[in-house]
């Protein structure tokens, strides 16, 4: 069954999530909303309204995708353990495997979280900080042995695809456009790159439940019981058992870009691209602090571990930044200047991680071997210091 406009309506009500009084009393407003998948919003005055999804070609990739969604919202309505999770996930009220169907109670009064993060005055450290935050305690109820075994069936724990596209990118994009051979092309001719994304392959972590598709887009704010804000996490097609670090790296990436495209956060009504240093490094590094301190806080207690987490959280950021640099060249010719920047920032996050953590991050090395310096005002120049990369992708 194709969902349409004209016939999810008819769909609810055979489910049991809308009413004959709904069509008849015509109190029904159905919105389709164009994204990767077939969406719908459903408003019905007599109960809350409703959010469906249907994945658009129905193939192992989308299957699997929304099966790990539907596991998700299992998981936070049915382990106890997870209550962190229960409070942020949009509350699971079908999953139909046969229709390739989910669908969610819609969260009352959410914006993303992109249209009041940037403001004149910085980032909004005190939402980041909120959201790292969020993050650490599901990571933390997440690790608890047996937390995910409702649903170990269906996460298989397989390393993010980006960390195998140097070595398997013929199997993994069998359709690549010029923009992304471009960049297989760059990965492959830098050492830097291809050692340690192949390396990161090799020792994935499998610890905790990851959203596996950190961004701006997938973060929401909605008005809390107690008259703030309430974090909630959106869209967890790509949620495995995973790296929790994996998360915070995704932040961290996303909190460059605020800087690289100069104030673009996504969303449905991004700004154009600026060029990088339109929002001040500053504004990163504060909210790079916040969240690392927010995070490490509820994840776990900054100890004899804090060092080699944070060379981690280097590593992963830099793979985030592959990541991006393939997002941001999707359907294109060549790659853009965006894109190209982002790749010299992987280089130094993966060949001088302590420094691309200082420099871009401002966070201050852990090991007392190393100064404390104040955060470097020339991002821009460390970027460009990544000779290999730069040279291949300009």
């Amino acid at each position: 069954m194709f969902l349409t406009a004209t016939n999810l309506l008819a769909y609810l009500t055979d489910v049991g999530l809308a009413s004959g009084a709904d069509i008849v009393d015509h109190d029904v407003s159905i919105i389709e909303i164009g994204r990767r998948n077939r969406n719908f919003r459903v408003m019905l005055s007599s109960r809350p309204s409703l959010f469906v999804k249907q994945v658009p070609v129905v193939v192992p990739e989308t299957r699997l995708a929304l099966l790990r969604e539907a596991a998700a919202g299992q998981l936070a309505i049915e382990e106890a353990g997870l209550p962190t999770l229960a409070a942020v996930i949009p509350r699971l009220l079908r999953y139909d495997p046969h229709h390739h169907v989910l669908v969610h109670e819609v969260i009352p009064g959410a914006r993303c979280i992109a249209e009041v993060l940037l403001h004149p005055a910085g980032i909004a450290c005190d939402l980041v900080g909120a959201v790292a935050a969020t993050l650490g305690r599901i990571h933390r109820e997440s690790a608890r042995a047996g937390s995910l075994a409702r649903v170990a069936s269906c996460l298989g724990g397989e390393a993010p695809w980006v960390v195998e596209i140097g070595e398997k990118a013929e199997r993994i994009m069998p359709t690549m456009d010029g923009a992304s051979r471009e960049l297989v092309t760059a990965i492959r001719s830098s050492p830097v790159l291809s050692a340690s994304l192949a390396s990161l392959g090799r020792d994935w972590r499998r610890t905790a439940l990851m959203h596996g598709d950190f961004k701006w887009d997938n973060i929401v704010v909605a008005p809390g019981s107690d008259g703030g804000r309430q974090i909630h996490i959106v869209d967890w097609e790509l949620c495995n058992v995973g790296d929790p670090l994996w998360d915070v790296a995704g932040m961290m990436a996303a909190l460059l870009q605020i800087w690289l495209l100069g104030g673009a956060l996504g969303g449905d009504s991004r700004p154009a691209p600026q060029p990088p240093g339109a929002v001040p490094i500053a504004f990163v590094q504060c909210a790079a602090v916040c969240a690392w301190h927010a995070y490490s806080g509820e994840a776990w207690p900054l100890g004899d571990g804090a060092v080699l987490a944070q060379r981690r959280l280097a590593l992963l950021t830099g793979a985030r930044l592959v990541l991006m640099a393939f997002e941001l060249s999707q359907r294109l010719d060549r790659i853009t200047p965006a894109a190209a920047t982002a790749m010299s920032l992987a280089a130094c996050f993966f060949s001088q991680p302590e420094r691309a953590l200082h420099d871009m991050l401002g966070l201050q090395p852990l090991a007392p071997s190393h100064a404390r310096n104040t955060p470097s005002d020339r991002p821009w120049r460390l970027a460009a210091a990544q000779l290999p990369v730069q040279e291949n992708m300009t």
